[in-house]
C-alpha cells in the first residue's frame, strides 16, 4: 500500500491490506482496528458478526502467510496475543510494528518508491476510475433516492388506481419502478424471482381494477406482493434466507 500522504487501514481495510501479497504502507499509517460495528452509532455489532469477521481475518491471514492469531486480535479485543495485546484493545500497528510482526513488507513514502524498489520502474500503473454508467447506478442504490422511489411507486399505483386509465400517475411509477430495479438488477442485488413477485403484483392490481368488480382477494394479494417485491430487492437474502454467513 503506497501513498503521497497518510494512509489507515483499519476495518475493512485491514481485510483488504492481509488478503494481499506484499504490504506497504506510508510513514504515519496503521493497519488493524478490525472490530465490525453498526451503521447509526458506531458502536461494536453482535458477535455472530464479530465471529465471521474473525474467520476471515484468519483464513486470509493464513493464505497469505501472517500470524492469524494476530490478525483476530484485530477484531476482537477479548483475544490475547502475547507481548502484543491485552483483553482491553484490539490491536492496531503503526508502520514498524507491522512490520516488525510480518504484517508490512516496508516503508514508502510513494507509490514510485516503492517500483523502484522492487526493480518495477517499467511497470506499468493502472489507476481505478469508476464510469459514468456505475457513478450513475451508485446514485439509484442510494437508500434515500431508493426511498424515494418507492414513494413514487405506491404513489403513483395509488393515483392510477383511484382514477383509471393510462394516464401521469401510471407513468410516473413505472419510470420510478425502472430506475428501482435496473441498478439493483444490474448489481446483482436483486434476483428475477424478486422482480418477478412485483410484477405479478402489479398484474394482480390490474386485474382488481380492470376486470374484476369490487375489491377483494386479488386486490390485496397484489398489494402485498407489490410491498414484499420492493422490500426483497433492497434485502440480501437467498430464497427468503436471510441469515448471516455462517463462521467458516
Amino acid at each position: 500500500m503506497g501513498a503521497r500522504r497518510r494512509v489507515d487501514a483499519a476495518s475493512a481495510g485491514a481485510l483488504i491490506s492481509i488478503a494481499c501479497d506484499s504490504i506497504y504502507m506510508a510513514p504515519g499509517a496503521s493497519i488493524g482496528a478490525a472490530t465490525v460495528v453498526n451503521g447509526t452509532d458506531g458502536a461494536a455489532a453482535p458477535d455472530k458478526y464479530q465471529s465471521y469477521m474473525r474467520s476471515m481475518m484468519r483464513s486470509t491471514a493464513e493464505a497469505t502467510g501472517r500470524n492469524p492469531q494476530i490478525a483476530e486480535a484485530m477484531v476482537d479485543e477479548k483475544l490475547v496475543v502475547p507481548g502484543l495485546s491485552d483483553d482491553q484493545s484490539v490491536i492496531t500497528f503503526s508502520v514498524s510494528e507491522a512490520i516488525q510482526n510480518g504484517f508490512c513488507e516496508g516503508e514508502f513514502s510513494s507509490q514510485k518508491a516503492i517500483l523502484e524498489a522492487q526493480n518495477l520502474k517499467s511497470a506499468q500503473v493502472i489507476a481505478y476510475e469508476e464510469k459514468t454508467v456505475d457513478t450513475i447506478i451508485s446514485f439509484f442504490l442510494n437508500p434515500a433516492v431508493s426511498g424515494i422511489l418507492i414513494l413514487l411507486i405506491i404513489g403513483g399505483i395509488y393515483f392510477e388506481v383511484r382514477t383509471p386509465g393510462i394516464g401521469f400517475p401510471f407513468a410516473a411509477a413505472f419510470i420510478a419502478a425502472m430506475l428501482y430495479f435496473v441498478p439493483y438488477y444490474l448489481n446483482g442485488l436483486a434476483d428475477n424471482w424478486e422482480v418477478a413477485v412485483f410484477i405479478i403484483g402489479l398484474i394482480l392490481i390490474g386485474l382488481e381494477v380492470f376486470v374484476i368488480p369490487g375489491f377483494g382477494i386479488a386486490g390485496v394479494s397484489g398489494i402485498i406482493l407489490t410491498f414484499i417485491g420492493l422490500l426483497l430487492v433492497m434485502l440480501n437474502n437467498n430464497i427468503f434466507d436471510f441469515s448471516f454467513p455462517s463462521s467458516l
